[in-house]
């Protein structure tokens, strides 16, 4: 396995979903909580109710976030995350973004 992902351009197309999405995220205002290199991206939400709000709406949009609150979070963050991988595409990307911002605006998160 090691040998293949050496090889292979998996590691630079992750890096480039990696930053499409994190930048994405920033740069329509979220408060992050992962920077543009790590395959997870995570927004930080203010309070529980918002983001189970938040993870409810996107599992209606048909992305698939994980929903981290405390104790399983560090210094009581309440988080959306979600896991990218090379195999997914600008397109998707772009769809997730999309709805971020949508059910981020819905629910006041955004202005």
């Amino acid at each position: 396995a090691l040998e293949l992902i050496k090889d292979s351009n998996l590691r630079v197309k992750l890096l480039e979903n990696s930053m499409r999405l994190n930048s994405g995220l920033a740069n329509a205002g979220f408060n992050m909580g992962t920077t543009g290199e790590s395959p997870i991206a995570a927004i930080i939400i203010n309070d529980k109710d918002t983001a189970v709000a938040y993870w409810q709406n996107m599992m209606q949009e048909g992305v698939y976030v994980n929903l981290a609150v405390p104790p399983a979070t560090p210094n009581g963050l309440h988080l959306m995350r979600c896991s990218l991988s090379a195999a997914h595409t600008f397109e998707q990307i772009d769809y997730m973004l999309e709805k971020f911002i949508a059910v981020g605006k819905k629910l006041n998160v955004l202005d």
